[in-house]
């Protein structure tokens, strides 16, 4: 199971940078300043996101304490933020 869980979100990751590279044809990577990630769980995804859009700063949310935790202790990037939050609560 975790190695089908490492492979979903590796999937997850290159389908959301994916989109992301769309995106960046259409709008100057430079001019985006900030990036929220809903449910950013580990936090994997804040270098590539930070590769794509190198002036902005990378705020990734989680409902899971030792998720964000791990996400903290891997990423220590100044550019770079995590929060255990739980978006159903800003319905």
């Amino acid at each position: 199971p975790w190695d089908q869980a490492k492979n979903h979100d590796r999937d997850l990751m290159n389908q959301t940078c994916y989109w992301l590279l769309s995106f960046h044809q259409r709008k100057n990577p430079r001019e985006v300043g900030r990036i929220m990630d809903l449910g950013c769980a580990n936090g994997y995804s804040a270098g590539p996101l930070l590769s794509i859009f190198p002036n902005s700063h990378y705020l990734g949310t989680d409902i899971g304490k030792a998720v964000i935790q791990k996400a903290r202790e891997k990423n220590q990037n100044p550019r770079v933020s995590y929060e255990v939050d739980d978006i159903k609560v800003h319905r």
